[in-house]
């Protein structure tokens, strides 16, 4: 019997769950796109003049990163000020350093060696196990309230139809009745021409 091929090509980054908690998660989503897009351009091994978590880019780069599809039409570029906040306050917070060279801006991402590491944690360690359980919240039908029963129960009767139709009789119209009925009539139907015309 012959395994399924697994082999995922492009290779890999690590994203822990602590991302969940962190300061990043607060600031607007173009921050988290340009981190995880970071993360993913980063060289995993030195190369290319470039050592093992750093990247070569431009602010017009970083700036097409927020670009998104609609329809057909590539909408989103990000500003340069919205990429300066955004990899400004990464340098802030010591997330990255950047260098500005003639080749362009160098990142290095700062602890890339220690979350981008295979033994910087066990197999799929989950330190919070009720992060991954959802709560059963479903109610059961023996422990609801009775007064909400008896909601329900009349706004299902309101809305539910009579199966017995009612049978009783119109009134009978009365000619004056009906001599208001026809200026009613005549009256809207003048107000309908006016307004087609």
């Amino acid at each position: 019997m012959q395994l399924p091929d697994t082999h995922i090509s492009g290779g890999y980054i690590r994203l822990f769950r602590q991302l969940l908690d962190s300061d990043l998660f607060s600031k607007p989503p173009h921050y988290l796109k340009l981190w995880i897009w970071m993360l993913l351009k980063a060289r995993w091994q030195d190369g290319q003049g470039l050592k093992r978590g750093q990247l070569l880019t431009s602010i017009k780069e970083m700036q097409e990163v927020g670009a998104y599809k609609s329809g057909n039409r590539l909408t989103g570029k990000l500003s340069v000020d919205q990429v300066r906040a955004a990899y400004g306050w990464m340098r802030q917070t010591g997330a990255i350093k950047v260098a500005d060279t003639t080749r362009g801006l160098l990142i290095s991402i700062i602890k890339y060696d220690t979350y981008q590491a295979s033994d910087s944690c066990g197999p799929h360690q989950n330190p919070d196990p009720t992060r991954d359980t959802i709560p059963d919240t479903t109610p059961e039908p023996t422990k609801e309230r009775p007064e909400m029963l008896g909601i329900v129960r009349e706004s299902q009767q309101m809305s539910t139809p009579d199966p017995t139709p009612d049978t009783t009789p119109e009134p009978a119209r009365t000619p004056h009745h009906l001599k208001e009925g026809k200026k009613e009539s005549l009256v809207a139907s003048k107000t309908r021409t006016l307004r087609q015309q």
